[in-house]
């Protein structure tokens, strides 16, 4: 992605001609529970179910039995490790050099804020968006999954429940686990139309932080928005999918400037605790909803793709979550 140069605007072009006649490998799954044990959750619940899921996914795959990933000469080959911990692998590409941190190729999408109480014989329902090369390893993530919840969650680990069905959730149609096309999903980003308006309704907290310093609504614009979404897909698409999202970054901001904004939108906090750093953390974000006005044209595709990839930090808990409403395709 180009941060840098020159282009007038006309020669600017939306993401499904940077990307034409592209489809991109990546789906949501949706995983269905049936309670066997009365279960409880956090208000949000994203950081425990990554928690429990990726466990899971250490024990299933792990054979050296080590606490640490980092060094480990099977590293490449390990599932947890290509799927959980990406960033403790050697570097992917060379837009990634001077990277820290590899995204992962999934983020869990737990249940509604709030939702925190399962009596025995209800639904508990998770969605997890998977991408890249992480779906040839679908078979194993789902065995993670059904194992997770079946050895327990909450303090206690007392509060079980039992896979009962998967899908792939297409923005026209759910696909079954024994349709032909339910472990190769591609998702083509369409023409949009749109008009002068759209809306972002966050469904999760949006985290965005300048200086590590979280901002709350009023500190919020049209062009920070753009950018964390902007820089999240191009940085996916190439970790997780091989492709280069040439892009004039700086044109892409200012044209995110033009654009008028009103916010309806509340600040949310969520608790979790950290196995790795032996203490709790507090992290927040703002809910609700963010509508844009102008001339659209440029961003819509980006704004589209996003509902699939979130925007953001924290996203590999489901933060960031959000649904576009304006746009016909």
């Amino acid at each position: 992605m180009e941060a840098h140069g020159h282009q007038s605007r006309e020669h600017l072009l939306p993401i499904t001609q940077l990307l034409p006649g592209e489809t991109l490998s990546l789906g949501r799954y949706r995983f269905i529970f049936k309670v066997l044990s009365p279960l409880t959750l956090p208000v949000y619940s994203g950081g425990v179910l990554r928690g429990i899921w990726g466990n899971a996914l250490r024990q299933i795959t792990c054979i050296t039995g080590k606490s640490e990933c980092s060094g480990c000469m099977y590293g490449p080959e390990c599932v947890y490790t290509r799927v959980f911990e990406p960033h403790t692998l050697p570097r992917l590409g060379e837009g990634l050099m001077s990277m820290k941190n590899i995204p992962v190729p999934y983020l869990v999408e737990p249940p509604p804020w709030g939702s925190t109480d399962y009596q025995v014989g209800e639904e508990l329902v998770i969605d997890m968006v998977i991408m890249g090369k992480a779906l040839q390893d679908l078979p194993v993530i789902i065995l993670a999954w059904q194992r997770a919840l079946l050895q327990g969650v909450g303090h206690q680990r007392d509060g079980k429940a039992e896979l009962i069905a998967v899908s792939l959730e297409l923005p026209s149609q759910s696909v079954e686990r024994n349709h032909p096309d339910f472990a190769r999903p591609q998702l083509t980003i369409p023409d949009i139309q749109v008009k002068e308006r759209v809306a972002l309704n966050f469904r999760t907290p949006l985290r965005i932080e300048q200086d590590k310093v979280p901002l709350w609504e009023k500190h919020l614009t049209a062009p920070l928005l753009v950018t964390s979404i902007l820089r999240r897909i191009s940085l996916i698409l190439n970790a997780h999918m091989n492709l280069d999202l040439k892009v004039d970054l700086r044109a892409i901001i200012a044209a995110a400037g033009e654009l008028e904004q009103q916010k309806k939108m509340v600040w949310k906090e969520w608790e979790r605790y950290s196995a790795r750093q032996q203490r709790a953390m507090t992290i927040g974000g703002v809910s609700g909803r963010w509508e844009l006005r102008g001339n659209l044209d440029l961003l819509v595709g980006y704004l589209y793709l996003g509902q699939w990839l979130h925007a953001g930090k924290e996203t590999s808990f489901g933060m960031g979550l959000y649904t576009l409403e304006g746009v016909d395709s």
